[in-house]
C-alpha cells in the first residue's frame, strides 16, 4: 500500500475520510490539516453577483 501524497479535493461540498490502520505505519492518533475555500461560484451567489 502507498501512502497518497498531495491534496484531497472535494467538488461537491463534502467530504468523508476513512482512517484506518496498517502493517507500515506504527503511530498513535493521527494529523490532519485542512482549509475551507469557497469556490468562485459560490462566492458570487452569496454576494449576489
Amino acid at each position: 500500500m502507498e501512502i497518497p501524497q498531495g491534496e484531497i479535493r472535494a467538488k461537491s461540498g463534502t467530504a468523508w475520510l476513512r482512517f484506518f490502520s496498517d502493517e507500515v505505519l506504527e503511530y498513535k492518533g493521527f494529523y490532519a490539516d485542512y482549509e475551507f475555500v469557497l469556490s468562485e461560484s459560490r462566492m458570487q451567489s452569496s454576494t449576489g453577483q
